[in-house]
């Protein structure tokens, strides 16, 4: 089973600087990013650095390129402190807004033409980069700074995940690795730790995406995280072979978990990954001439889509041959007239779950492609 998600990034800035003595505004400016191939190249790595630690300002001319390794003249660079965080499921973005300031005393003579958002303190780890401009979009520049001058500059990191019909962002106690990951919250190594886990769920209902809940079978002590990293391609990949002798029964869901509470995607099935499950000629029982109910080998089959059942390859009429019990535990079929002896019952059926058992080993890969944001 192959599960793709899409990371889309951008960052915006606002730029205020203010006359300490007034407390007036004086000038403002805008700016908005490019990310650059070092974001990429980080973010698919199996590191401990963590995205958008600190805000860096410059003082260069040109237009950035997604090839850029560094702002074109840096100036400094400073810890970012936040202002809000806010963490949403898609297809809503999630982002976190965080600023530096430059006091009076500071940077005296500068003059500020660019910014980005770096992962650490030095020129070269900018991951994104972005020219000042006014409202209307013109080119602009701020400086030289004076001792009477404050400046604040705002970033805001934007974090949009795209997924697949049925693989749900769970968000449980306002966190998710993943987005904590992508806003600079947690080290980009997050999702390839040991403490990643795999869960199965056996459960049919479909819990609330937002919450906590642990209605599940583990797989024990299993690693699913990140295992595969292309920066050049932008991807991120993990990959978990299911046994045989593990997971076995119907699975209706996967749990993916990062030191738990922290869930960080759950699967449902239906979904247009996995439509369901068509069991062909599949053997229910024999006939002994006595025995009119047969339990199915798989219950809680779904009844709105084609299903039948055959005495001794010859098809039974459904409502006047036979009845359907079907229900989550059990699902059975009741013949008028008992089969004859020895005459192999079977049928035709969907299932919308994963049928897994001790023949069949279930291959999972989750792979998260990064791009830029609009």
């Amino acid at each position: 089973m192959d599960i793709k998600a899409r990371i889309k990034v951008r960052n915006k800035f606002e730029i205020i600087v203010k006359d300490v003595r007034t407390g007036g505004i004086v000038k403002r400016a805008y700016a908005e990013n490019v990310v650059l191939n070092r974001y990429y190249e980080y973010m698919t790595a199996n590191n401990s650095r963590s995205f958008f630690s600190m805000i860096a300002f410059g003082s260069g001319i040109g237009t950035p390129s997604i090839s850029d390794t560094s702002l074109f003249t840096f100036v400094g660079a400073k810890t970012a402190t936040d202002i809000e965080m806010v963490t949403n499921l898609p297809p809503t973005p999630s982002y976190r807004k965080r600023k530096i300031v430059l006091s009076p005393s500071e940077y005296i003579g500068v003059t500020i033409t660019e910014v980005g958002v770096v992962f650490g303190v030095t020129n070269t780890d900018v991951g994104t980069h972005a020219m000042l401009k006014d409202s209307v979009g013109n080119t602009i520049t701020i400086g030289p700074k004076t001792d009477t001058q404050e400046i604040t500059i705002y970033a805001t990191v934007y974090a949009e995940i795209i997924l697949p019909d049925g693989v749900k962002l769970i968000i449980s106690s306002g966190r998710n690795e993943l987005v904590a990951m992508l806003l600079g919250t947690a080290p980009v190594d997050r999702l390839s730790a040991s403490s990643c886990k795999l869960y199965i769920s056996s459960s049919k209902e479909e819990t609330d995406q937002s919450k906590d809940y642990r209605t599940i079978l583990p797989i024990s002590n299993t690693i699913f995280g990140f295992n595969t990293f292309n920066s050049s391609e932008k991807y991120s990949q993990a990959k978990y072979r299911i046994g045989t002798t593990v997971g076995n029964g119907r699975i209706w869901s996967l749990v993916w978990e990062n030191t738990y509470p922290s869930r960080i995607f759950r699967i449902l099935f239906p979904n247009e990954l996995w439509s369901g499950y068509h069991f062909e000629n599949k053997s229910v029982g024999i006939g002994n001439g006595t025995t009119k109910t047969f339990i199915l080998p798989w219950s809680d089959i779904n009844a709105t889509k084609q299903y039948d059942f055959y005495i001794d390859g010859v098809k039974a009429v459904k409502d006047v041959d036979y009845t359907l019990s079907n229900t989550a535990n059990e699902t059975s079929v009741t013949f008028g007239t008992a089969p004859i002896t020895s005459k192999p019952i079977t049928g035709d059926w969907w299932v919308d779950y994963i049928p897994k058992d001790t023949n069949h080993v279930l291959d999972i890969t989750f792979k998260v492609t990064f791009g830029e944001g609009v």
